[in-house]
């Protein structure tokens, strides 16, 4: 039998790139790196749930941690002169010293603004998400009676 394998890994260095991105020397550098993503990845997901953004990047170097968020609305993302981006800038910091005391790198937060067909298609999702919460209800299959057979017949 064969394993199968996630389609976003057959497309790694072909038309995708690693969403992080960075070496760890020995074991203990990799726990505290992965540590560290899992800390920020989770942060910006309850964080930035209604921004639109669809992807997150984060770049290691030996002083910085650089972490790119991808996002249809990058207005929401910076606020008013750059308000909401430097309190999202500290606030990662923050997150980053707490999952690791030994990391003594900067943090710097690059917002890039994805095309417009992506961004379209994150609203819709977001809309529909919306209206699903709001409805409160499960979509329930069609049940009819089939006229020739004359039995159940469960639809979509």
């Amino acid at each position: 039998m064969t394993h199968t394998v996630h389609p976003y890994a057959h497309r790694l260095g072909i038309i995708r790139d690693w969403k992080s991105r960075w070496f760890a020397i020995d074991k203990k550098s990799y726990r505290e790196n992965i540590a560290v993503d899992a800390a920020i990845r989770g942060f910006l997901k309850k964080r930035l749930r209604s921004m639109h953004v669809a992807d997150v990047e984060i770049e290691r170097s030996a002083a910085e941690v650089r972490i790119i968020i991808h996002t249809a609305r990058p207005g929401l993302v910076i606020g008013r002169s750059g308000e909401n981006a430097t309190k999202l800038r500290s606030e990662l910091t923050a997150i980053v010293h707490k999952a690791s005391s030994t990391h003594g790198r900067t943090v710097k937060v690059d917002i890039i603004e994805i095309r417009e067909r992506v961004g379209r298609r994150m609203e819709v999702a977001a809309r529909l998400e919306r209206d699903v919460i709001r409805s409160g209800k499960r979509a329930r299959p069609a049940i009819g009676v089939d006229q020739q057979r004359g039995e159940r017949v469960v639809g979509d």
